[in-house]
């Protein structure tokens, strides 16, 4: 007991000591600069600690921070699925989706299907300066987060997959990204995952039993989320998706989940009009 005291003492401390010293931004609507002033460093930090704390939110953008997702694709099979150039999968999913094809034959395929965009070379410079979360270029593009856990490694996708943009052949943290598909892979995602084998898919991307976990998981939450096909690509936003998952859950302060209002979902404007 005496240990946790000390602990929530400490942690107030903290707490307390963190909001004095950034209580001086102004943040209100009144708010005013003078001319030639700006606003870039709000807070009025010290250069090595802003460009730390920089560094730190690029890391936190590029990176999907939580790892407790229950909508993750098993990475290793998913590579070795592009691998072993095995079409009996491909084609179910096709076929489930009613395409003949979708251009997608790699990682970077798919990426690129997505609109993510590339990290840029470690020389850039200015707002072209873009960290690499594990500290080199990584193979995978920005956007692209995979995940730790205890199942093994699961693919998200982080803030960076939408607002980061390509300028001139160069990438651009905070730009809208106009050619993203990040809502319509939700889109394609409640198409096609409730019909992929589970044994086809542990056979052909030669998945652990506890990937195959991962996938049987994302497949069970799939049903909880609503989607919405945007308009034209570019126009993609998360809100329409968020009013259409709640419409899928109870309304208590976690939104848990309820099978039968993922069958059959609260009524909402959006599932009939455009966002």
């Amino acid at each position: 007991m005496k240990t946790m005291s000390v602990m929530k003492m400490v942690l107030l401390i903290v707490t307390v000591n963190f909001s004095f010293a950034y209580s001086d931004a102004d943040w209100s609507r009144h708010a005013s600069i003078k001319e030639g002033e700006t606003r870039e460093n709000i807070y009025e930090l010290s250069q090595d600690d802003l460009a730390e704390l920089r560094e730190k939110g690029f890391i936190h953008a590029l990176k999907y921070p939580v790892n407790i997702s229950g909508l993750l694709i098993p990475y290793e099979p998913m590579i070795n699925f592009f691998k072993t150039k095995d079409d009996s999968l491909l084609k179910l999913i096709l076929a489930k989706l009613g395409e003949t094809q979708m251009g997608i034959k790699s990682e970077e395929d798919l990426y690129k299907w997505l609109g993510l965009n590339k990290f840029n070379d470690e020389n850039a410079t200015g707002i072209y300066r873009i960290p690499y979360p594990e500290g080199y270029k990584p193979d995978y593009y920005m956007g692209a987060s995979i995940i730790d856990t205890k199942w093994g490694k699961g693919l998200s996708f982080s803030c960076a997959a939408c607002h980061s943009a390509n300028l001139f052949g160069t990438s651009v943290m905070g730009l809208t990204n106009k050619v993203t598909k990040a809502n319509k892979l939700f889109v394609k995602a409640k198409q096609f995952l409730p019909f992929v084998p589970t044994k086809l898919f542990q056979k052909v991307g030669g998945a652990t039993d506890e990937e195959t976990f991962m996938l049987k998981r994302t497949k069970n939450n799939i049903g909880a989320v609503g989607v919405k096909d945007p308009l034209v690509v570019g126009l993609d936003t998360s809100l329409p998706q968020v009013a259409l998952s709640l419409a899928r859950r109870n309304s208590d302060d976690y939104a848990t989940k309820n099978k039968i209002f993922e069958a059959f979902p609260k009524r909402n404007m959006l599932e009939h009009k455009r966002a």
